[in-house]
């Protein structure tokens, strides 16, 4: 089950989850977001990588579109949904630190994210 704010407005801080809607979704949509965010290099150390960059990407993308607005919002709202994205991630090192989305974002190509995620909208996703 996919938790939203419905009410409306600018969710307050923490203030993710309101009442409950189903929204199912394809693992389409996992392989086209892989598809389209593919050519994003991973800036992180190999063998310190907990969480796959398609994991992050998901996750933020997700929690943006329930109207989380920042990094600790964006971790509480994969908290919140972590059973919902393992349908559709591999979460066994369980959902990442508002740190760790944080400093992926800023260490990525601005460029290079800011192409895959207008050529996933576009394709309609």
């Amino acid at each position: 089950m996919f938790y939203v704010n419905i009410t409306g407005g600018k969710a307050k801080k923490g203030e993710i989850i309101r009442k409950k809607r189903k929204f199912p979704m394809s693992l389409d949509v996992v392989a086209t977001l892989k598809e389209h965010f593919g050519e994003v290099r991973d800036p992180r150390q190999p063998g310190k990588v907990d969480h796959p960059l398609l994991n992050i990407f998901f996750i933020t993308v997700c929690g943006v579109l329930c109207r989380a607005d920042n990094w600790a919002a964006i971790e509480a709202f994969g908290n919140a949904q972590q059973e919902w994205l393992s349908q559709y991630l591999n979460l066994a090192k369980g959902i990442p630190s508002h740190d760790t989305l944080g400093d992926t974002f800023a260490m990525l190509d601005r460029e290079q994210f800011s192409q895959g995620f207008l050529n996933w909208v576009q394709a309609g996703h």
